[in-house]
C-alpha cells in the first residue's frame, strides 16, 4: 500500500514540473514581444546563415561594388553584405576567410565618414550611392 502510494506521488510530481515547464514555454512563446524573443533571434540568425552560403563571386577587385540588403558579395579575400541602414549608420558585415569564414564582423558606419572612406577587412572603400536596399562602393587605392 505505501509504495502505491510513493509511486503515486512521484508520477504526480513529475506531471506537475512537465507542465511548470510546459506552461512556461507556451508564456514565452505567446506572451513576450517579438523583437525580444529568441524565435526573432534565430530567424535573424537563420536569414544571416543562408547569406554566407551562398557568395555571388567578384573576380575583379577594381570595380565597383554593388551591395544589395542580406547578399553576400566576394570581394578578394573578404566578403561583404548590406544590412541596411539604422539611425544614420550604414550596417555592413565583414567575413574574413583567413580568420574565420562563419564568422561576421558588424560595421555601424556614420553616413559622412563612409562618403569620405572606410576601411573594411584591410580594403579601403568609398561609397559612391546607397539606399535602404543597396549600396554602391569603390575601392580606393592604399596610400
Amino acid at each position: 500500500m505505501e509504495e502505491a502510494r510513493k509511486r503515486r506521488l512521484t508520477i504526480t510530481g513529475f506531471i506537475l514540473v512537465i507542465s511548470v515547464f510546459f506552461a512556461g514555454f507556451i508564456y514565452s512563446v505567446f506572451f513576450t514581444k517579438n523583437e525580444d524573443s529568441y524565435w526573432a533571434y534565430f530567424k535573424q540568425r537563420a536569414k544571416e546563415s543562408k547569406a554566407i552560403e551562398s557568395p555571388k563571386l567578384r573576380s575583379d577587385i577594381n570595380d565597383n561594388v554593388i551591395l544589395y540588403k542580406d547578399d553576400l558579395v566576394s570581394v578578394g579575400k573578404i566578403k561583404l553584405i548590406y544590412r541596411g541602414r539604422s539611425g544614420g549608420n550604414f550596417i555592413i558585415g565583414v567575413i574574413i576567410n583567413s580568420l574565420d569564414p562563419k564568422m561576421e564582423y558588424v560595421h555601424q558606419i556614420p553616413v559622412r565618414q563612409a562618403k569620405e572612406g572606410v576601411r573594411l577587412g584591410g580594403v579601403s572603400f568609398q561609397v559612391l550611392s546607397s539606399s535602404s536596399s543597396k549600396i554602391k562602393l569603390q575601392r580606393k587605392e592604399q596610400s
